[in-house]
This record gives C-alpha cells, structure tokens and sequence, in this order.
C-alpha cells in the first residue's frame, strides 16, 4: 500500500517586465496625431485583479503592472502590455495597426 504526499503548487510570484530606470518606447494616440514615444520608468504599481469563468466562477488570479513614465510630453500612465523595449518592436506594432486600418 503506497500513501500519496499531498503536494501543494508552488505559487509563481509576478514580476515586471521593465525595471525602473529603464527607456522604453510606447504608442501615443492623440485624436488625428499618432506617434510612437520614449519615456523613462519612475515608478511601477501593480494590481491583483481576479479571473473569472463564463459562469462567473473565480478560477484564479492575475496580476496586471503599469507604470509611470516620464516624457518629452510630462508624465504619463501606461500599462505593461502597451510597451515596447526599442523603437523597433514599436514601430513594428504601429504599423501592423495601421495596416490593419488600411484594409
């Protein structure tokens, strides 16, 4: 007869992406006017926001970073997702968007 441990899952603590002080590059849509701008990291703020099912089930959580640029244009508030390490992998992304637009 063989006795199963309980195992107990590891939890995974999230981490940012960019660290302060780094210059990254993001997607600014002013109305008609869309550029692509560099800003420097000042800070990082996280939130732990929960995962629900279509039955509106808690199945875990996510935990979602932004953070607090400063620029050419003053300070401003971006999320994680919307930055790109170089111009790059931004330019890339505007013109995908672009294109799409285009079509």
């Amino acid at each position: 007869m063989s006795v199963k441990k309980k195992v107990t899952p590891k939890l995974i603590k999230p981490e940012a992406k960019y660290k302060i002080g780094s210059r990254v590059f993001f997607i600014n849509y002013l109305g008609n006017k869309t550029e692509i701008l560099e800003g420097e990291i000042e800070s990082i703020g996280s939130g732990t926001y929960p995962e629900k099912d279509n039955l509106g089930k808690t199945r875990g959580f996510t935990t979602l970073f932004d953070y607090n640029l400063k620029t050419v244009r003053g300070q401003i508030e971006v999320s994680e997702f919307n930055l790109f390490p170089n111009y790059t992998e931004s330019a890339k992304a505007f013109s995908h968007s672009y294109l799409t637009l285009l079509k």
